[in-house]
């Protein structure tokens, strides 16, 4: 980068497969780099970028084709912007994929940031060296979540730096008025409903009958009428149908555009309570102050429930009986409003922690790269060998 011109940045992560919550990651890593570092160049690395550069006017190119290498050449950092990245739980060829276009940024000369990630769990031995590999490459590494960092030591003890921020959808705002009034497409009024943002999973099916009747006794209980939402369309819409469909109570899947950031927070915060297996129903509801109640299926889940102090009935393939769930459902419902004042007390630490993301970064991308540093396009330091790499944690 020279003086003459603004600093130019390409984009990876989980973006254009239509995962509402990637997009509204996208969305908010969008805005605060561009908020941190005035006139920055960005290229985004979709699986769609027609329609990333529609809904989020930037430059895409898609993540696969020679389009993607040109980017990285032209850019003076690859920022990995947020998510669970390097984990080999969905697929090692995801984690490969990562790697490798981690390895060719720095090969061509651009610095590498992970901006707000969570790590692994990378189960195999050719995904953990390819993780670490990645890692090594990387002149900043910021966290969404201590249990993160703690995977991060357990794989290369103190050899990485890495700080822990805030997942970069905190930096989202959330305007309750504009919310309550994009309720009227859906039908919906603030409060009288329940949403449960679930997803296809090992374990799901053998549960389906209790989660129908969870559903069915939060509406008797509490008036909270059945809202389930498909945060990734092409994978939990089925899913979503058939609980309809299984559940009555007037229930409903609410038609939501994945890029629809301010209608996805509106259906989360307005809502009289979530249930979610979904990181970022999790994440977003939070923004909203709304204190979501997990169902893990990933260890990432229980790490960021932990983190910001919210109720887990259980893991999906081991949960309870219907009748200790149900008890946990409602000690999690009569705890909400002390949830709720905690997560509005907390709101902008964790605004500034995901804005640290963006600040850090611009520091980064503005400073002269030192002669033989990172980003200098030699090729990354071996890391040290895993210590014997005990556990991680999951997929975004």
């Amino acid at each position: 980068m020279t003086a003459a011109r603004p600093p130019r940045a390409a984009l990876l992560g989980y973006y254009g497969f239509g995962n509402a919550g990637d997009e509204a990651l996208l969305r908010a890593v969008i805005g605060d780099l561009r908020a941190a570092c005035p006139g920055i160049d960005l290229t985004v690395l979709s699986a769609d970028p027609a329609a990333t550069a529609r809904h989020f006017g930037v430059r895409a190119v898609h993540r696969l084709r020679p389009a993607a290498a040109l980017a990285l050449r032209r850019a003076d950092a690859l920022i990995l912007g947020g998510g669970t990245l390097l984990q080999d739980v969905t697929s090692l060829r995801s984690l490969v994929y990562y790697a490798g276009m981690i390895l060719l940024a720095r090969r061509l000369g651009a610095r590498v940031i992970f901006y707000a990630n969570g790590l692994g769990p990378v189960r195999s031995p050719l995904g953990r060296r390819l993780a670490l590999r990645a890692l090594a490459a990387a002149d900043l590494v910021t966290l969404r979540d201590h249990d993160s960092l703690e995977t991060l030591r357990e794989w290369a003890g103190d050899a990485i730096p890495a700080e822990v921020t805030a997942d970069a959808a905190f930096a989202l705002e959330y305007r309750p008025a504009a919310a309550a009034g994009m309720l009227a497409r859906w039908r919906l009024a603030r409060g009288s409903y329940a949403l449960y943002a679930l997803r296809p999973w090992p374990g799901v099916a053998a549960r389906l009958d209790d989660l129908v009747i969870l559903a069915r006794q939060v509406a008797e209980r509490h008036g909270l009428r059945p809202v389930f939402l498909a945060m990734h369309p092409r994978v939990d819409l089925g899913l979503a149908r058939e609980l309809v469909a299984r559940t009555g109570a007037g229930a409903l899947v609410p038609d939501l555009d994945p890029a629809d950031t301010a209608g996805l927070l509106a259906l989360l915060g307005q809502a009289g309570a979530v249930v979610t297996m979904r990181l970022h129903a999790l994440v977003l509801a939070a923004v909203a102050a709304q204190p979501a109640i997990a169902i893990s299926y990933d260890p990432k889940v229980d790490g960021v429930a932990r983190e910001l102090g919210l109720p887990i009935l259980g893991r999906i393939e081991s949960l309870p009986d219907l009748d200790t769930l149900l008890r946990r459902m409602d000690a999690a419902l009569r705890e909400q409003p002390r949830r709720a004042e905690e997560l509005a007390r907390r709101r902008p630490e964790l605004q500034a922690g995901a804005r640290r993301n963006a600040a850090l970064a611009a520091a980064l991308l503005q400073a002269p790269a030192p002669p033989g540093a990172s980003g200098a396009g030699a090729p990354p330091p071996a890391p040290a060998a895993a210590p014997g790499a005990r556990r991680g944690r999951e997929h975004a």
